[in-house]
């Protein structure tokens, strides 16, 4: 939902932004006065806060600080409750947005001020990570994930009940769930000198849908991680890119452009989505530039249908640019291997994995070391279409292997890792 004073729109076409200018502390929130030690100690991540400024489990919403040196619930990316590895780097933050298993109208919002209050009428180009990573203990998903900008800091009571009641400038779209890190970027227009961003739901129960995606859960909750909050004024390069040109490939697509007024560029990025305007990530780079001409491989597609490319452009400043969207329709006639999952695997949840095949059959799935000595094996009979199977890991030691699929139209591979 927008307020109509601001506009946001997902970032596409010949959108930059510069790098060094990023005006959120801890963005990935990395620093820390000392490793957590348990759930609720959101102030362990320097800068952040909760709005309610109280600490400790209580009667009151207290987000959670989880960091791969913290202990028991708060250690990334396995702790006995859940599997998280960060976007980026060694830490998250986690927060409620919805549970009815707690009490009515419960919420827990995470805020920050930042480095400089933005600009009136300057635009900025704001970016950040979200997931619902791996827990057969929260399953749910609701709407109204929301990102709220003030001139002040919110405030929030310290009851039960304790929803901050307002529009806020952004919210996701629907009712949002993934296991996986899923990317929202967008523009907005300062109409204020905004000074603070606060994430969670502003709406009471009443006007929020919750969803259970993943049962049987011990608690329908809708509980949320964050990693990678960026903001930064949005400024214009000079380099013009054309319109990818996306074909079919031996295990994936060839993503091809075309580049001119190239000064000054160092990188280019192939990014992919299932979605127009949202959701985009880097599947191939290259450093080599100044060519003109440029084709890369996308070899991580995990399923048939439509997906979306752009490429971007990024100088030695930091700023980047965007070319327009292309189209891929994709339709193989060979096996996708989606991810190993959790990865790395172990603990008390076995990893499963994800396959598409284009015919139904018998599949022999091996497991090999690196060094291309087959542990062990087993036999299948897939269904054409989606299949997943658990993969048996009891008898190996810790380190890294590689899983092999072989079907009757052909094979494919995925590494992982056994803790």
């Amino acid at each position: 939902m927008y307020r109509p004073i601001a506009y946001a729109l997902f970032l596409f076409g010949f959108v930059a932004f510069a790098q060094a200018q990023i005006m959120v502390p801890n963005y990935s929130f990395e620093t820390n006065p000392g490793c957590p030690t348990g759930p609720c100690e959101w102030q362990r991540a320097t800068s952040w806060n909760n709005v309610n400024m109280l600490t400790g489990c209580g009667g009151y919403g207290t987000p959670d600080y989880f960091h791969t040196c913290g202990a028991g619930f708060s250690h990334l990316p396995y702790n006995g409750y859940l599997t998280c590895n960060p976007h980026t780097g060694n830490a998250v933050i986690g927060f409620l947005t919805w549970s009815g298993s707690l009490s009515p109208n419960f919420r827990e919002l995470v805020s920050t001020q930042l480095t400089s209050a933005m600009v009136v009428g300057q635009s900025y180009t704001v970016s950040f990570w979200i997931c619902n990573a791996y827990t057969p203990y929260y399953g749910g998903g609701s709407n109204h994930v929301g990102l709220d900008f003030s001139t002040t800091p919110l405030v929030q009571g310290g009851g039960i009940s304790n929803v901050v009641s307002l529009v806020p400038e952004y919210e996701i779209p629907g009712v949002f769930f993934s296991h996986d890190w899923v990317n929202y970027t967008f523009n907005i227009t300062a109409t204020q000198a905004w000074r603070y961003i606060t994430f969670g739901n502003f709406y009471n129960d009443a006007a929020t849908t919750a969803t259970l995606f993943y049962a049987p859960a011990a608690y329908f909750r809708c509980y949320y991680f964050i990693d990678d909050v960026v903001i930064q004024p949005s400024v214009v390069l000079p380099l013009k890119l054309d319109r990818p040109v996306v074909s079919l490939a031996d295990q994936g697509s060839m993503v091809s452009w075309t580049a001119r007024e190239e000064q000054g560029v160092v990188r280019y990025e192939v990014e992919r989505s299932l979605f127009a305007d949202k959701d985009f990530e880097i599947v191939a780079q290259t450093d080599a530039v100044g060519q003109g001409e440029y084709a890369l491989g996308d070899q991580g597609l995990t399923a048939p249908g439509i997906y979306y490319y752009r490429i971007r452009a990024t100088d030695a400043n930091g700023q980047s640019i965007w070319s327009e969207t292309a189209t891929f329709d994709f339709q193989p006639n060979y096996p996708l291997l989606g991810a190993v999952y959790p990865n790395p695997a172990g603990g008390q949840q076995a990893p499963r994995l994800r396959v598409w095949l284009p015919r139904g059959g018998a599949v022999a799935l091996s497991v090999y070391d690196l060094q291309g000595r087959q542990l062990d094996g087993t036999s299948v009979t897939g269904l054409a279409g989606q299949n997943e199977w658990t993969i048996p890991v009891s008898r190996l030691a810790a380190g890294a292997y590689v899983l092999r699929l072989q079907s009757i139209d052909g094979s494919a591979s995925v590494r992982f890792v056994v803790e």
